[in-house]
C-alpha cells in the first residue's frame, strides 16, 4: 500500500483517510475568517469642525471649482466648504461604501469556479467471502467557465471603473449641492440685512408718529400705513431669517456636523460675466469630463462583456473529470467522466435575448443623458443672458429710486410730502432691492448647475 497521496492505488479510501486531514488543514488555511461587526450605538455627527490644517486644495474638488489652499483660518468660502464636503460628507461616504460593494462584486465575478471531489462510499449488507466496502472517488472540474473567463474579466474591470465614476460624480452633486446652499444662505442672509435696516428705520418713525397722533398732530390714517409696512417688513424678516438658520442646519448635515455649529462663511457677491463662446465649444467633450457620462460608457463596456459572455455560453457546457472506483469484489478501476449539455432547444438563447436588450436600453441611456447634457447647458446659457438683463434692470431700478427714497424722507420730516406717499415709495424701493437679491441668488444657482453641468468653471478669465 503506497501512502503517497498523489497517487491512486489499491489502498485509495485508506490513503484518503490519511491525507485527509492534511487537504482539510490547507484548504481551512485558505477561507476567509468571520469577523463580527457591531452597528454604532451613539450619532457619529461631528460637533465642531475638524483641525483640518492649511494644505493645498487642488486634487480634491471638482475642476469646475476655483482651486486655492484651503485654510478656515479666515473663514470658510465656497472652495473650502466644497473641499470639507468632499471629506466630511456623509453621502460621499455611503457612496465609498457602496463602490466597495461594487468592487467585491466585481472581484467575485472574476474568480474562475473551484474543481469539485465527489466521494461515495458502499457496504454490502451480505456477509458472503470475499466482499469488501466499495468506493467511488471523483475529481471533477466544469471547463464551460473557463471559455467566459476572459469576457467576465472584462465585464469585472467594467463594472469596477463604472464603480469608481459613479462615486465622483457623487462627490460632483455633493460639491454642487454645498454651493447651493452657500448661495442661499448668503443670499438670505443679505435679505435679512436690508429688512433689518428698514425695521431699524420703523422702530425710529413709530415711536414719534404715535406721539404726534396722540398729541393730536397726526390722524390715524397717517399711521397706518406705516404700521401695515412695518409689520410685512417683520414678516419678511422672520422668513429670511428662520430660511437662512433652515439653509445653515442643512449645510451642517451635509458635512456632518451637528445643527448648532456656526460655521464662519465667506460669501463672494461678485458676478463675473460668463464665457458663452468657451462654453459652447466645451460641449463637444462634455462626455470626457462628466463622470456621470463616463460612467455610463463604462457600464455600456460592461454589458458589451456580458453579451458577448451570453453568446459564448450557447455552445455546449463541458464537465470533465477522472474516477477511482472500486466495486464490492476489490476490483479496481479508474476512468474519466465527461458531460456536456446537448444545444437542441434552449442554446442560451433567453440570455442572449435578455444582454441584448439590456445593452440596447444602456445605448439608449447613454445618447438620452448625453443629449441632455447639451440641451441643458444651452437652456442654462439663454436664462443666463436674461437673468442678466434683469438684473441689471432691477439696478437702474433701485438706483433711481433710491435718492427718491431718501428726498421723500427729508420731505416727509419738513411735512412735504404725506405718510402714505412716503410708505409707499420706501416699500416701491424695498421690493426692488429684494427683487434684485433674488434674481442674483438665482443666476448664482444657475450658474452653479452649468459648472457642474459642463465641468468647467464657466466665467470669464477662468
Amino acid at each position: 500500500m503506497n501512502s503517497n497521496c498523489g497517487h491512486f492505488t489499491r489502498g485509495t479510501p485508506v490513503v484518503a483517510a490519511r491525507c485527509l486531514p492534511f487537504v482539510l488543514v490547507c484548504l481551512l488555511s485558505a477561507c476567509a475568517s468571520y469577523t463580527p461587526q457591531l452597528l454604532v450605538s451613539q450619532t457619529s455627527l461631528r460637533t465642531s469642525l475638524p483641525n483640518v490644517p492649511p494644505q493645498p486644495a487642488q486634487g480634491v474638488t471638482p475642476p469646475f471649482v476655483a482651486s486655492h489652499p484651503f485654510d478656515a483660518r479666515d473663514g470658510l468660502d465656497a472652495t473650502e466648504v466644497a473641499t470639507l464636503a468632499v471629506l466630511l460628507s456623509p453621502d460621499v461616504k455611503s457612496a465609498r461604501a457602496v463602490q466597495g460593494v461594487a468592487q467585491a462584486q466585481a472581484f467575485a465575478a472574476g474568480l474562475l469556479p473551484d474543481p469539485q471531489v465527489s466521494l461515495t462510499r458502499d457496504f454490502p449488507s451480505s456477509s458472503a467471502p470475499g466482499l469488501t466496502s466499495a468506493f467511488n472517488l471523483g475529481l471533477a472540474y466544469d471547463f464551460n467557465q473557463l471559455i467566459t473567463h476572459g469576457v467576465t474579466k472584462q465585464a469585472s474591470a467594467s463594472d469596477t471603473e463604472k464603480s469608481h465614476l459613479d462615486l465622483l460624480w457623487q462627490e460632483w452633486q455633493v460639491v454642487a449641492q454645498s454651493q447651493v446652499l452657500m448661495n442661499r444662505i448668503g443670499q438670505q442672509e443679505q435679505l435679512a440685512q436690508v429688512l433689518e435696516q428698514e425695521q431699524a428705520f420703523y422702530a425710529d418713525l413709530m415711536p414719534r408718529t404715535r406721539r404726534a397722533v396722540a398729541d393730536g398732530n397726526l390722524t390715524i390714517e397717517v399711521l397706518s400705513p406705516y404700521l401695515t409696512a412695518a409689520a410685512d417688513n417683520a414678516r419678511q424678516l422672520n422668513e429670511a431669517r428662520r430660511a437662512a438658520m433652515d439653509n445653515r442646519g442643512q449645510l451642517n448635515a451635509l458635512l456632518g456636523l451637528t445643527p448648532d455649529v456656526q460655521l464662519d462663511l465667506v460669501f463672494d457677491r461678485t458676478l463675473p460675466p460668463i464665457n458663452d463662446t468657451a462654453v459652447r465649444g466645451s460641449l463637444s467633450s462634455v462626455a470626457e469630463r462628466r463622470p456621470d457620462l463616463r460612467a455610463l460608457r463604462a457600464g455600456y463596456a460592461a454589458q458589451e462583456a456580458r453579451t458577448h459572455r451570453a453568446v459564448l455560453a450557447q455552445f455546449p457546457a463541458l464537465n470533465v473529470g477522472i474516477t477511482r472506483v472500486r466495486d464490492t469484489a476489490g476490483l479496481y478501476t479508474s476512468g474519466f467522466a465527461l458531460g456536456f449539455t446537448l444545444p437542441l432547444f434552449n442554446r442560451n438563447r433567453g440570455n442572449i435575448a435578455v444582454e441584448e436588450a439590456t445593452r440596447a436600453q444602456l445605448r439608449q441611456e447613454y445618447e438620452k443623458r448625453l443629449n441632455a447634457a447639451h440641451g441643458d447647458a444651452l437652456r442654462a446659457l439663454r436664462s443666463d443672458a436674461q437673468l442678466m438683463e434683469q438684473i441689471r434692470l432691477a439696478r437702474d431700478e433701485v438706483a433711481q429710486l433710491q435718492p427718491l427714497s431718501d428726498r421723500g424722507e427729508q420731505a416727509l420730516r419738513v411735512g412735504a410730502m404725506d405718510a402714505l406717499r412716503y410708505a409707499n415709495l420706501r416699500s416701491g424701493l424695498l421690493a426692488k432691492k429684494v427683487e434684485l437679491l433674488n434674481l442674483e441668488a438665482a443666476l448664482r444657482e444657475q450658474r452653479i448647475a452649468l459648472r457642474s453641468l459642463t465641468g468647467m468653471d464657466v466665467s470669464i478669465g477662468s
